[in-house]
Protein backbone atom coordinates (compact mmCIF):
# COMPACT_ATOMS: atom_id res chain seq x y z
CA UNK A 1 0.00 0.00 0.00
CA UNK A 2 1.56 3.39 -0.83
CA UNK A 3 1.52 5.76 2.04
CA UNK A 4 0.90 9.18 1.00
CA UNK A 5 3.64 12.14 1.47
CA UNK A 6 3.10 14.67 4.21
CA UNK A 7 1.74 17.44 2.14
CA UNK A 8 -0.67 14.45 0.65
CA UNK A 9 -1.84 13.84 4.24
CA UNK A 10 -2.37 17.53 4.62
CA UNK A 11 -4.52 18.40 2.14
CA UNK A 12 -6.39 15.17 3.03
CA UNK A 13 -6.87 17.13 6.11
CA UNK A 14 -7.73 19.83 5.05
CA UNK A 15 -10.50 18.46 3.06
CA UNK A 16 -12.05 16.53 5.67
CA UNK A 17 -12.15 19.58 7.89
CA UNK A 18 -13.71 21.73 5.20
CA UNK A 19 -16.82 19.07 4.79
CA UNK A 20 -16.81 18.51 8.80
CA UNK A 21 -17.60 22.12 8.86
CA UNK A 22 -20.33 22.36 6.16
CA UNK A 23 -22.09 19.20 7.58
CA UNK A 24 -22.23 21.44 10.88
CA UNK A 25 -23.99 24.51 9.38
CA UNK A 26 -26.92 25.29 11.44
CA UNK A 27 -30.61 24.55 9.69
CA UNK A 28 -32.39 27.33 8.57
CA UNK A 29 -34.25 29.29 11.45
CA UNK A 30 -38.44 28.43 11.47
CA UNK A 31 -40.43 31.37 9.80
CA UNK A 32 -41.63 34.37 12.01
CA UNK A 33 -44.87 34.19 12.95
CA UNK A 34 -47.66 35.82 10.61
CA UNK A 35 -48.09 39.50 12.27
CA UNK A 36 -51.84 40.13 12.78
CA UNK A 37 -53.11 43.31 11.38
CA UNK A 38 -55.68 44.74 14.36
CA UNK A 39 -58.35 46.87 12.57
CA UNK A 40 -57.46 49.79 15.74
CA UNK A 41 -59.32 52.60 16.76
CA UNK A 42 -63.11 53.17 17.43
CA UNK A 43 -66.11 51.40 15.08
CA UNK A 44 -69.66 52.40 15.05
CA UNK A 45 -72.50 49.93 14.52
CA UNK A 46 -74.59 51.73 11.07
CA UNK A 47 -76.64 48.86 9.98
CA UNK A 48 -78.10 45.24 11.48
CA UNK A 49 -79.67 42.08 9.36
CA UNK A 50 -81.97 39.82 11.05
CA UNK A 51 -82.24 36.84 8.93
CA UNK A 52 -80.88 38.56 5.62
CA UNK A 53 -83.32 41.70 5.51
CA UNK A 54 -82.96 44.49 7.03
CA UNK A 55 -83.79 45.04 11.01
CA UNK A 56 -87.02 46.26 11.59
CA UNK A 57 -87.40 45.45 15.28
CA UNK A 58 -87.50 48.84 16.97
CA UNK A 59 -85.58 46.79 19.84
CA UNK A 60 -82.89 46.31 17.52
CA UNK A 61 -82.47 50.09 16.55
CA UNK A 62 -81.09 50.83 19.88
CA UNK A 63 -77.99 49.37 19.08
CA UNK A 64 -77.31 51.50 15.95
CA UNK A 65 -74.53 54.15 16.61
CA UNK A 66 -73.24 51.40 19.84
CA UNK A 67 -69.39 52.35 19.67
CA UNK A 68 -66.79 49.27 19.36
CA UNK A 69 -63.25 49.84 20.46
CA UNK A 70 -60.60 47.08 18.51
CA UNK A 71 -56.92 47.77 20.10
CA UNK A 72 -54.25 46.12 21.14
CA UNK A 73 -54.39 46.98 24.61
CA UNK A 74 -58.16 46.89 24.73
CA UNK A 75 -61.25 44.80 22.85
CA UNK A 76 -64.93 45.66 22.62
CA UNK A 77 -68.26 44.00 21.18
CA UNK A 78 -71.92 45.24 20.31
CA UNK A 79 -73.31 43.92 23.33
CA UNK A 80 -71.01 46.83 25.07
CA UNK A 81 -68.74 44.42 26.44
CA UNK A 82 -64.96 45.08 26.53
CA UNK A 83 -62.13 42.79 27.13
CA UNK A 84 -58.56 44.57 29.14
CA UNK A 85 -55.95 42.16 27.27
CA UNK A 86 -57.44 40.91 23.77
CA UNK A 87 -55.79 38.46 21.21
CA UNK A 88 -56.61 38.56 17.72
CA UNK A 89 -55.81 35.69 15.04
CA UNK A 90 -56.62 36.31 11.16
CA UNK A 91 -57.76 33.71 9.01
CA UNK A 92 -59.21 33.30 5.86
CA UNK A 93 -62.67 32.23 4.55
CA UNK A 94 -65.24 32.90 2.21
CA UNK A 95 -67.76 35.70 2.48
CA UNK A 96 -70.97 32.93 1.83
CA UNK A 97 -68.69 30.83 4.80
CA UNK A 98 -68.57 33.55 7.34
CA UNK A 99 -72.47 35.08 6.49
CA UNK A 100 -73.90 31.89 7.05
CA UNK A 101 -77.44 31.39 7.04
CA UNK A 102 -78.00 35.00 6.13
CA UNK A 103 -77.60 34.41 2.46
CA UNK A 104 -77.04 31.61 -0.03
CA UNK A 105 -73.83 30.73 -1.89
CA UNK A 106 -75.69 29.16 -5.06
CA UNK A 107 -78.18 32.59 -5.17
CA UNK A 108 -74.63 34.76 -5.20
CA UNK A 109 -72.08 33.38 -6.58
CA UNK A 110 -69.79 36.53 -6.12
CA UNK A 111 -70.04 35.69 -2.39
CA UNK A 112 -67.15 33.04 -2.48
CA UNK A 113 -64.56 35.00 -3.09
CA UNK A 114 -62.21 35.59 0.17
CA UNK A 115 -62.36 37.71 3.25
CA UNK A 116 -60.29 38.29 6.34
CA UNK A 117 -61.40 37.42 9.45
CA UNK A 118 -59.96 38.60 13.13
CA UNK A 119 -60.78 36.02 15.14
CA UNK A 120 -60.71 38.29 19.12
CA UNK A 121 -60.21 35.70 22.16
CA UNK A 122 -60.38 37.26 25.95
CA UNK A 123 -59.03 35.23 28.96
CA UNK A 124 -59.06 32.19 26.01
CA UNK A 125 -62.56 32.35 25.58
CA UNK A 126 -63.57 33.71 22.09
CA UNK A 127 -65.35 36.98 22.27
CA UNK A 128 -65.92 37.96 18.76
CA UNK A 129 -65.22 37.37 14.53
CA UNK A 130 -65.14 40.04 12.60
CA UNK A 131 -64.89 40.11 9.01
CA UNK A 132 -63.20 43.14 6.38
CA UNK A 133 -65.16 43.48 4.16
CA UNK A 134 -64.45 44.86 0.60
CA UNK A 135 -65.78 48.80 1.20
CA UNK A 136 -63.52 48.88 4.57
CA UNK A 137 -66.31 48.22 7.06
CA UNK A 138 -66.29 45.18 9.51
CA UNK A 139 -69.37 42.51 9.44
CA UNK A 140 -69.55 40.48 12.54
CA UNK A 141 -72.24 37.80 13.93
CA UNK A 142 -74.33 38.27 17.10
CA UNK A 143 -76.63 35.00 16.93
CA UNK A 144 -78.94 35.18 14.48
CA UNK A 145 -78.03 38.54 13.12
CA UNK A 146 -75.56 40.46 11.32
CA UNK A 147 -74.06 43.60 12.42
CA UNK A 148 -72.36 46.51 10.29
CA UNK A 149 -69.78 48.41 11.68
CA UNK A 150 -68.10 51.27 10.47
CA UNK A 151 -65.48 53.68 11.62
CA UNK A 152 -66.08 56.25 14.45
CA UNK A 153 -66.14 59.79 12.75
CA UNK A 154 -66.92 58.27 8.76
CA UNK A 155 -69.71 56.72 9.82
CA UNK A 156 -73.22 57.36 8.48
CA UNK A 157 -76.63 55.77 10.20
CA UNK A 158 -79.06 54.54 7.38
CA UNK A 159 -82.08 56.67 6.38
CA UNK A 160 -84.41 53.27 6.67
CA UNK A 161 -83.23 53.56 10.78
CA UNK A 162 -83.37 56.97 11.44
CA UNK A 163 -86.86 57.58 9.68
CA UNK A 164 -88.34 54.98 12.50
CA UNK A 165 -90.82 57.00 14.33
CA UNK A 166 -89.63 58.06 17.48
CA UNK A 167 -92.99 56.01 19.11
CA UNK A 168 -91.06 53.38 18.14
CA UNK A 169 -87.74 53.48 18.74
CA UNK A 170 -87.64 55.07 22.47
CA UNK A 171 -84.54 57.10 23.82
CA UNK A 172 -81.60 55.22 25.41
CA UNK A 173 -82.25 56.19 28.43
CA UNK A 174 -85.71 54.46 28.53
CA UNK A 175 -86.42 51.56 30.61
CA UNK A 176 -86.10 48.06 29.10
CA UNK A 177 -89.52 46.99 29.25
CA UNK A 178 -89.68 50.13 26.34
CA UNK A 179 -87.18 48.83 24.15
CA UNK A 180 -87.93 44.86 24.99
CA UNK A 181 -91.82 44.88 25.62
CA UNK A 182 -93.13 41.56 27.96
CA UNK A 183 -95.13 39.44 26.01
CA UNK A 184 -98.97 39.90 26.38
CA UNK A 185 -99.97 36.87 28.29
CA UNK A 186 -97.37 35.20 30.00
CA UNK A 187 -98.05 31.06 31.14
CA UNK A 188 -100.10 31.01 34.02
CA UNK A 189 -97.99 30.13 37.04
CA UNK A 190 -98.51 26.66 38.40
CA UNK A 191 -100.23 26.05 42.03
CA UNK A 192 -97.11 26.22 44.03
CA UNK A 193 -95.36 28.98 43.08
CA UNK A 194 -91.89 28.83 41.55
CA UNK A 195 -88.49 30.38 43.19
CA UNK A 196 -87.31 33.12 41.31
CA UNK A 197 -83.67 33.24 40.74
CA UNK A 198 -81.68 36.21 39.40
CA UNK A 199 -79.26 34.90 36.66
CA UNK A 200 -75.99 37.13 35.60
CA UNK A 201 -75.94 37.73 32.07
CA UNK A 202 -73.05 40.23 31.22
CA UNK A 203 -71.48 43.22 33.02
CA UNK A 204 -71.19 46.97 31.04
CA UNK A 205 -69.73 50.62 31.24
CA UNK A 206 -73.23 51.59 31.70
CA UNK A 207 -76.57 51.81 32.11
CA UNK A 208 -77.75 52.68 28.06
CA UNK A 209 -75.06 50.13 27.27
CA UNK A 210 -76.69 47.15 29.58
CA UNK A 211 -80.36 48.31 28.00
CA UNK A 212 -78.00 47.69 24.41
CA UNK A 213 -77.07 44.61 25.86
CA UNK A 214 -80.22 43.10 26.73
CA UNK A 215 -81.96 44.14 23.26
CA UNK A 216 -79.47 42.16 21.41
CA UNK A 217 -79.60 39.28 24.00
CA UNK A 218 -83.27 39.04 23.69
CA UNK A 219 -83.69 39.04 20.16
CA UNK A 220 -81.69 35.45 19.89
CA UNK A 221 -82.94 34.05 23.31
CA UNK A 222 -86.95 33.50 23.19
CA UNK A 223 -86.69 32.35 26.89
CA UNK A 224 -84.72 35.44 27.76
CA UNK A 225 -87.34 37.43 26.05
CA UNK A 226 -90.22 36.78 28.34
CA UNK A 227 -88.48 37.70 31.12
CA UNK A 228 -87.50 41.12 32.85
CA UNK A 229 -84.18 42.73 33.22
CA UNK A 230 -82.53 43.73 36.37
CA UNK A 231 -79.32 46.30 36.76
CA UNK A 232 -77.12 46.83 39.99
CA UNK A 233 -74.05 49.01 40.03
CA UNK A 234 -70.66 47.11 41.38
CA UNK A 235 -67.14 48.80 41.89
CA UNK A 236 -64.38 46.45 41.31
CA UNK A 237 -62.03 49.14 42.51
CA UNK A 238 -58.66 48.48 40.34
CA UNK A 239 -61.09 47.25 37.45
CA UNK A 240 -63.34 50.29 37.83
CA UNK A 241 -66.85 50.37 37.71
CA UNK A 242 -69.39 48.20 36.05
CA UNK A 243 -73.21 47.63 35.55
CA UNK A 244 -74.13 44.26 36.25
CA UNK A 245 -77.13 43.13 33.76
CA UNK A 246 -79.32 39.92 35.00
CA UNK A 247 -82.28 38.31 34.17
CA UNK A 248 -85.25 36.96 36.76
CA UNK A 249 -85.89 33.86 36.40
CA UNK A 250 -88.98 31.44 36.82
CA UNK A 251 -86.77 28.74 38.60
CA UNK A 252 -83.09 27.02 38.22
CA UNK A 253 -84.79 25.21 34.73
CA UNK A 254 -85.79 28.05 33.41
CA UNK A 255 -82.12 29.26 34.16
CA UNK A 256 -80.61 26.67 32.11
CA UNK A 257 -82.41 27.53 29.20
CA UNK A 258 -81.95 30.90 28.79
CA UNK A 259 -78.15 30.41 28.95
CA UNK A 260 -78.13 27.89 26.77
CA UNK A 261 -79.54 29.83 24.39
CA UNK A 262 -77.37 33.13 24.90
CA UNK A 263 -74.11 30.73 25.36
CA UNK A 264 -72.25 31.88 22.29
CA UNK A 265 -72.82 36.00 23.11
CA UNK A 266 -72.60 35.43 26.90
CA UNK A 267 -70.16 33.07 28.07
CA UNK A 268 -70.77 34.20 31.74
CA UNK A 269 -74.31 33.78 31.76
CA UNK A 270 -75.01 31.83 34.84
CA UNK A 271 -71.93 33.27 37.00
CA UNK A 272 -72.16 32.61 40.71
CA UNK A 273 -71.32 34.95 42.96
CA UNK A 274 -72.33 38.26 40.78
CA UNK A 275 -75.56 39.13 42.44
Amino acid sequence: MTIPSLPGLRAIALTLGLAACASAEPAPSAPPPPVVKVPGGLWMVTDIFESGRGAKDPGLAALIGQQVRLDVTEAGDVLGRTCAKPAYRQTEVSEAAFLGAVTRAREFPQLRRPVITTEVSCGGEPFGTYAQWRDGSLMVRSGPLLVRLERAGSAVVPARMAAIPPEASPPQHTPAPRIIPAPAALPAAPATSVAKELVYLASYHDEKQALRGWASLTATSPTLAGLKPETRPVDLKAKGKFIRLFAVAHGRDQARKLCAEIKAQSPDCGAAGRE
